[in-house]
């Protein structure tokens, strides 16, 4: 069981922030590196973010010239970080390309001196990722991973309501997902493992006191692009079901605590609750409660998201914000690389321990 009283003043900005780093006292420049989809949304988000686009790599050009919007665009990091486009210092750069060329970048970017947000995996190996915070605190900078799910209205709501429901008993992660479609069995097993670092990022934000112990957890693979993890956290039972089959797709956790249920739905961001109770009459009628309950949410959820203009990524523009809050001094680091580190040290775990099932 997990004691959650822990948890009743939990926020993000409860992260530690290095004691030095360099204070940007202006709007930031920000340049993109990928232009892709997820490229695509980080502009969007810095945008609303108050940073100013100022260049855009990436390997097509006419990609990158659509998202530069009229800013610097090219096909070559190397003159991004020299200089060479439009003169000026870039002050943040985002990483949105494929995970084997992260660390390239990020350690790049660094060294030319910019703040880095990075979407998962931050690199590959543990001992990168270590590395690049190390150059990082060095000179002054940031780096921020793209762990977006804690920064969503719904874990909010999920922290706030664990304080009154009691031990935890059961943390349950369930990620269907399409984004191997087409992809052959070395694909899909690599972006389940690019999945998995969210489940991860969760579990550090909403028990910050529970280390992750991926030596006490089993993990195999029922089929190239299944993944099922399952152990203790704390003294919770914890599992992480990962599919890029199983559909409809889906991306939920659900906690099962001593008073009700908490499910959170990370790909709208909103949360739902199910209270205990123990009689025939709260058996008979609990699907309807359930369902009402998913339907208030859902919907309260779904007018804050129009209201906020938040088509999809919900998470994300609060997580650039508030990177950018920890660059001008205003706030702290989003993310404290202590917990970056822990994601990247279970995710390492996990693949490792993850073999396929005889039935394969």
């Amino acid at each position: 069981m997990i004691e959650s009283s822990l948890l009743a003043n939990r926020q993000p900005e409860d992260c530690v922030t290095p004691s030095e780093h360099r204070i940007l006292d202006r709007a930031p420049r920000v340049a993109i590196i990928g232009a892709g989809l997820m490229g695509r949304w980080h502009a969007r988000a810095i945008r609303r973010a108050g940073g100013r686009i100022a260049a855009v790599v990436d390997g097509n050009i006419d990609r990158a010239r659509s998202l530069a919007s009229g800013a610097s665009a090219s096909t070559s990091a190397e003159e991004l970080l020299s200089g060479a486009m439009g003169g000026k210092a870039i002050d943040v750069i985002h990483v949105c390309t494929p995970g084997e060329t992260h660390y390239k970048f990020v350690h790049a970017a660094l060294e030319a001196g910019a703040h880095v947000m990075v979407e998962k995996p931050v690199t590959e190996s543990v001992s990168e990722t270590k590395m690049l915070f190390d150059l990082a605190a060095a000179k002054g900078l940031y780096v921020c991973p793209v762990h977006q799910f804690p920064f969503q209205r719904g874990v909010a709501r999920a922290t706030k309501l664990l304080s009154g429901l009691g031990p935890v008993h059961e943390i349950a992660f369930t990620i269907c997902s399409s984004g191997g479609l087409g992809l052959d069995a070395e694909g899909l097993d690599a972006t389940v493992n690019d999945i998995l670092p969210h489940s991860f990022s969760v579990l550090r934000f909403l028990w910050p006191e529970t280390a992750l112990c991926p030596n006490d957890w089993a993990a195999f693979r029922s089929a190239p692009g299944n993944l099922h993890v399952a152990g203790p956290h704390g003294r919770a039972q914890m599992t992480v079901t990962i599919s890029m089959h199983a559909r409809p797709t889906c991306c939920e956790l659900v906690i099962r605590c001593a008073k009700g249920t908490i499910a959170i739905d990370f790909f709208h961001g909103f949360a739902s609750l199910e209270r205990g109770g123990v009689s025939r009459l709260s058996k008979i009628l609990r699907p309807f409660k359930r369902a009402d309950g998913v339907y208030l949410a859902a919907s309260l959820n779904l007018v804050r998201r129009a209201v906020a203009r938040e088509p999809a990524y919900p998470g994300l523009l609060d997580l650039v914000q508030r990177f950018y809050g920890a660059i001008a001094g205003k706030g702290p680091l989003p993310i404290d690389p202590a917990d970056t580190i822990a994601v990247a040290e279970a995710r390492a775990a996990v693949m490792e321990k993850a073999v396929y099932t005889k039935g394969r």
